[in-house]
């Protein structure tokens, strides 16, 4: 092009074309993963910013352990005490990252499925 533009013809051409294109999930979902990545660090706070639940979680994991392996050298009441709190809160964490696995697993799944081209 020599910067004339398009025609209205080839504009409605090219609107239908975007439009089809836009519909496509399997095809959206391809061009959202091409995105380029950020630098490591930058990746790692991302995440730790949008999931406050597991990284919750993967703290509660430490402390039950360090409290478990604490109360079982002690023998203390109030030890065993805070370790059956701690691991009381990091199962309600881990259930809760399993339901959020799972929807996002079966979305993934049916967008797959609707986005299949018929055989």
């Amino acid at each position: 092009m020599d910067g004339t533009g398009f025609t209205d013809h080839e504009r409605r051409i090219l609107d239908e074309i975007e439009n089809g294109l836009r519909q496509d999930a399997l095809l959206d979902r391809k061009l959202r993963t091409m995105r380029r990545t950020p630098a490591p660090l930058t990746q790692l706070w991302s995440t730790l910013h949008r999931r406050p639940l597991a990284v919750a979680g993967w703290t509660l994991a430490a402390v039950s352990l360090v409290l478990l392996v604490l109360a079982v050298l002690t023998s203390a009441p109030a030890l065993i005490w805070a370790f059956a709190a701690a691991y009381t809160l990091t199962l309600v964490c881990a259930l809760r990252g399993v339901i959020v696995w799972s929807r996002r697993f079966s979305a993934r799944a049916r967008a797959r499925r609707e986005g299949a081209p018929d055989r």
